[in-house]
């Protein structure tokens, strides 16, 4: 048996002898015995994970400040101050709701096409456009914001770091005043792990939790709860393009299928509370306000060839009661690309209805003309 398999095997022996709380001492000594040469590097492993007991609330908060700052200096945001207003206002409309930290949230929309959602803890929260353009009402986006306001509440993200964080991390925290912990290396190494939880979750345990809490916070913050699980049906749609989804359901996160059946069994369950007069389901202002974004997604799809996707968008922003001809153009292109006549031609006389004296209008009118010989 090689070096490293003797590693895992140890690993798992450790494990599993401390869920059956065996003396822990005896538990090395006999794995010391059985692994020989590589049982230097479990014990060093053993007792740095020992020595470290976690963050304390104020390291918490500033390893989510000074990473949340790195992550910013590299990132491009949205523009958009009316949905900057809009979308925090629904944050803090869900975390009241949750048990108090010292810190306040607030949210900020990136300029990626990517299906995700994350934060940093400490309240610093970050939504990706390519997530809020499949939302398809203001109580599904409520349950992805509950969701992440509730990672940042419970700490789940330092709680991560002290389960998951590498040996070399945990070995240089230990034993250091609290004042010296937070040396550039050892933040580097929170980033690299908050980065990478972004994309994979902070664990089973935390992604299902975050999932409950979320949906005890939509709830009481006067959403309807039964529109979370088709929060995960609407980001579920590939459009053809498995590869943007990202990790917002993969990874650590639970099956999908799991998560959507716990939501329509908490609905179930909870079903005197749903009840109540005038539960938001949709708003005027979260249909007129993430209109961009749904349009501004289906022109990045269209660009890259992703025509399922971009006829996807431009369906969903056609039909939100905004009074926008863009959506309909290009719906008329990719039917016409489709040579899907009739569809094409009621998309075309829809954009020159909102915008008769457009630039290529003559080329349009030319089409319907041709098509309705």
């Amino acid at each position: 048996m090689n070096v490293a398999r003797r590693i895992e095997v140890g690993w798992i022996l450790f494990g599993t002898l401390l869920a059956a709380q065996v003396d822990a001492q005896g538990v090395l000594n006999r794995l010391k015995e059985r692994l020989g040469p590589a049982a230097g590097v479990v014990e060093s492993a053993i007792e740095n994970r020992a020595a470290f007991t976690g963050f304390t609330e104020e390291e918490e908060i500033e390893i989510a400040r000074r990473n949340s700052a790195q992550f910013e200096g590299q990132a491009s945001f949205v523009d958009d101050a009316q949905l900057h207003d809009y979308l925090n206002g629904i944050v803090q409309r869900l975390a009241v709701h949750a048990d108090p930290r010292p810190f306040e949230y607030g949210l900020k929309v990136v300029s990626d096409p990517n299906i995700n959602a994350f934060t940093f803890g400490g309240g610093f929260l970050y939504v990706n456009a390519g997530l809020l353009a499949r939302m398809e009402n203001e109580a599904q986006l409520a349950m992805v914001l509950g969701h992440e306001i509730a990672h940042a509440a419970e700490s789940h993200v330092t709680e991560g770091m002290k389960a998951d964080a590498t040996i070399n991390l945990l070995g240089q925290l230990a034993g250091q005043a609290a004042a010296a912990r937070l040396d550039p290396e050892v933040l580097a190494k929170t980033y690299q792990y908050t980065m990478n939880a972004a994309l994979n979750g902070h664990g089973r345990r935390q992604e299902s939790e975050a999932d409950e809490l979320g949906l005890e916070y939509m709830v009481k913050a006067g959403y309807d709860a039964r529109e979370a699980s088709g929060t995960f049906e609407a980001l579920l749609k590939e459009y053809g393009d498995a590869s943007r989804m990202e990790a917002f359901f993969y990874s650590s996160h639970p099956r999908n299928e799991e998560r959507m059946a716990r939501a329509e069994e908490w609905a179930k369950a909870n079903a005197e509370r749903l009840e109540g007069p005038a539960l938001t389901v949709n708003t005027e202002e979260f249909q007129r306000l993430t209109h961009g974004i749904v349009v501004a997604m289906g022109k990045l799809d269209y660009e890259n060839q992703r025509f399922e996707a971009a006829t996807a968008m431009f369906t969903k922003a056609a039909g939100d009661g905004v009074a926008d001809a863009e959506p309909h153009y290009y719906l008329g292109l990719l039917h016409e690309r489709q040579g899907e006549r009739a569809a094409a031609i009621a998309a075309y006389e829809q954009y020159l209805a909102l915008e008769p004296n457009a630039a290529d209008a003559e080329r349009i009118r030319g089409y319907l003309a041709g098509a309705n010989d």
